[in-house]
């Protein structure tokens, strides 16, 4: 999906590649939070890779282009993800106390 030669098309929805990009990124990082996995090393891969990908669109696929708002949009998914991921995977945020 991320590589697909053809151009992508958002349709008549304004955003709606954007909110793509945001759930492709996103999703693995709350499955894996969903799977108890190690979710961070998750987000940080998925967080290289935004930028990777649009690098690699904009150089090597020549219907494609890199676009910069792609990578925010990749991002903020990779957070939202985090933060299902955190929530499911019952990290708390709080400091463990012991007696």
């Amino acid at each position: 999906m991320l590589y697909d030669p053809s151009p992508a098309g958002g349709g008549d929805i304004p955003f709606a590649d954007k909110v793509v990009h945001a759930l492709v990124f996103g999703m693995p990082v709350a499955l894996a939070g969903w799977a108890r996995l190690r979710w961070v090393w998750v987000a940080a891969v998925m967080a290289v890779h935004a930028p990777v990908s649009e690098i690699v669109q904009g150089l090597a696929l020549p219907a494609r282009s890199g676009d910069p708002f792609d990578v925010v949009a990749d991002l903020v998914g990779v957070v939202l993800g985090a933060l299902v991921a955190r929530r499911l995977s019952g990290v708390s945020g709080a400091p463990s106390r012991r007696w």
